[in-house]
């Protein structure tokens, strides 16, 4: 696989009536790709994998790889918190046909350092698929630290290990990552909110669940980023919190999904345990997208 660089889509999931929707699939895969997204992550967090039936994992990777039709790699989400499972669904997702997987740091049982290089180590040893680790502490309570990373890719044989998610809201922690791995592997930002000072500083591009509803604008932020222009990328930045921050307002993929329906792509509800957004977020929603919509053009 290509070194991974640019903005790939954390794809929402369209699930309707109970299955996940071909058709609905088919138009939100289309439209990221037709505005310039380097590449598709199916089934992440922004994907309710753990809210999704085996099937319907399955069903929506086979979906995704079905849509893409070879325009963009294709990696398959993993955020179980189990090897066993881990290894189950990352073989599986082989035999579909995915380019990568992206496996989330094991999680509830709270593993120390040592623990998550083992977990990692046994990933790669029996999956035959390129890598994306993935760090997001405020959701597993697992912080990945930098050393760790070095020390897995230190003793990566294979060179599977070909990006990392890298979702730490502690800019220190990312500076320290970066200066120890950016030359060895692509570094990738899941966090809208420092993205411009990530990428500025090295990162090699986003996944990330926004690029749902505002593809285009991802891909030119992260390309005036890379050639210097850091003020047009900063008035960006600037115009597009009002509406990141009703996004997160609620845990994702809640009022992003309703957000996705404003612009005529329909993926549903979000799944149990998450609700539907209350309508005084849908409400602000509505005239934040449309105000960044008539900006920008």
């Amino acid at each position: 696989m290509e070194k991974i660089r640019g903005i790939y889509t954390a794809l929402c999931t369209p699930v309707i009536d109970g299955n996940v929707n071909a058709e609905a699939m088919d138009k939100l895969v289309n439209f990221v790709i037709g505005n310039r997204t380097a590449g598709l992550v199916a089934l992440g967090g922004t994907g309710e994998y753990c809210a999704l039936t085996n099937g319907q994992r399955i069903d929506a990777v086979k979906m995704t790889i079905a849509a893409a039709k070879g325009r963009v790699p294709v990696v398959a989400g993993i955020i179980g918190p189990g090897l066993p499972e881990a290894i189950e669904m990352g073989n599986k997702c082989k035999e579909l046909g995915a380019d990568a997987i992206m496996v989330v740091t094991p999680y509830y049982v709270v593993a120390n350092q040592q623990g998550i290089y083992d977990y990692y180590r046994q990933v790669m040893k029996n999956i035959d698929l390129p890598l994306i680790l993935y760090n997001i502490p405020y959701r597993t309570g697992v912080n990945m630290l930098p050393e760790t990373v070095e020390r897995l890719l230190d003793n990566d044989e294979r060179r599977q290990i070909v990006a990392m998610k890298e979702c730490c809201p502690n800019m220190g922690q990312v500076l320290e990552l970066l200066s120890k791995v950016r030359e060895r592997t692509s570094i990738l930002t899941g966090e809208e909110f420092l993205f411009y000072q990530e990428v500025s500083c090295g990162a090699q591009g986003g996944i990330l669940a926004t690029s749902n509803l505002l593809p285009k604008l991802w891909a030119d932020l992260f390309d005036l980023i890379k050639a210097g222009e850091l003020q047009k990328a900063s008035e960006i930045v600037i115009k597009v919190t009002p509406l990141l921050r009703l996004i997160f307002a609620e845990s994702n993929p809640g009022p992003l999904k309703e957000a996705m329906k404003m612009i005529g792509i329909d993926c549903g509800y979000p799944l149990l345990p998450l609700v539907k957004p209350q309508q005084q977020i849908v409400d602000s929603l509505k005239v934040e997208l449309k105000k960044l919509l008539d900006w920008y053009k």
